[in-house]
């Protein structure tokens, strides 16, 4: 998909008007940021029919049949469930399809319950974009943390994808602060490991703030498997 020629992908246009520069929102947002589109739980539209019953295990994975079976415990017993899950794998091993299953499954359980589904890269491009600038309206920003913070159910996935800026880290840090504080469940998704040595940790990815909060709020699933988008 090719970039906005207005915006550049940013959302953003800035103006200048006496000296003073602004940032407006471009019409390619129509009013919304990505991470707060109209659908509710703003799963992505491959995975809205997600279910556990329809998960393939691969063969000679490790983790993934207990991961698949942890998710699903967590799904039929949220409102009992006092942690939420980090799933860290290589991609392609199920993450995104298995916090989809838990956002589909509590849903057709409950489907008053809040539970919102967040992609790190949208948060950490909504949350930074225009951030360099002094005049700013933050009512978006402000409705997008605000939706995280007081979500019953937040699934974050692709943590630590992209490397944010110590502006947004620290934005990121208080969102995920407020839910632990807030005792709020929350699950997490990610690539990157904690102990490989041919690459950066997850705590050099998302910060060691970040990091030892999630560690206190979830139950790890370590997940060895191929990559199934490339297998035939």
């Amino acid at each position: 998909m090719c970039a906005c020629p207005k915006c550049n992908g940013s959302g953003w246009i800035v103006i200048e008007k006496n000296g003073v520069e602004f940032a407006n929102r471009c019409d390619c947002v129509q009013g919304e940021i990505h991470t707060l589109r109209a659908d509710k739980a703003n799963i992505p539209e491959r995975f809205k029919h997600s279910s556990f019953d329809n998960f393939k295990i691969t063969e000679g994975s490790i983790g993934l049949k207990e991961a698949v079976e942890r998710a699903k415990i967590f799904a039929d017993n949220y409102d009992t469930a006092e942690r939420g899950i980090l799933l860290q794998g290589s991609p392609g091993v199920g993450k995104t399809k298995m916090l989809c299953s838990i956002a589909n499954a509590v849903l057709e359980k409950n489907p008053s319950t809040d539970v919102v589904y967040v992609d790190w890269n949208d948060l950490v491009r909504d949350l930074g974009s225009g951030e360099s600038f002094e005049s700013r309206d933050f009512s978006l920003i402000n409705k997008l943390t605000n939706r995280i913070k007081n979500a019953k159910i937040v699934l974050f996935d692709e943590i630590g994808a992209t490397r944010p800026s110590d502006y947004v880290k620290d934005k990121i840090y208080d969102v995920i602060n407020t839910r632990y504080n807030r005792m709020r469940l929350t699950c997490f998704a990610t690539n990157w490991q904690d102990d490989d040595p041919r690459r950066e940790s997850l705590q050099h990815r998302i910060g060691s703030r970040i990091r030892s909060r999630i560690a206190q709020m979830t139950d790890l699933c370590q997940i060895k498997a191929s990559d199934y988008r490339r297998v035939r």
